[in-house]
């Protein structure tokens, strides 16, 4: 009797997407009211972004968080060295 190992693939597919937070502020009538923007991007948006103004690009201790963030906006996303780490 001949067994046969079946060969098998994963295939992992990562979407990239980012989170934006943007604070503003808004001092209508001295009432000083700070809001949160939350919004979610694609790649191409998330790429045009880094690509556009002064951002800092940094990522927590264990490697699995990447962010950005410039001013008042901070960016989160998933990149090829997180995605390696959670997989």
């Amino acid at each position: 009797m001949k067994v046969r190992k079946q060969r098998t693939k994963i295939i992992i597919i990562e979407i990239v997407t980012s989170w934006e937070w943007v604070w503003r502020r808004n001092y209508k009538e001295f009432n000083l009211k700070v809001q949160l923007f939350i919004y979610s991007n694609d790649f191409f948006q998330m790429c045009n972004l880094l690509k556009s103004g002064d951002w800092t690009v940094e990522r927590d201790e264990d490697l699995t968080a990447p962010y950005a963030f410039s001013k008042t906006t901070w960016l989160a996303f998933e990149d090829e060295v997180s995605v390696n780490i959670k997989v």
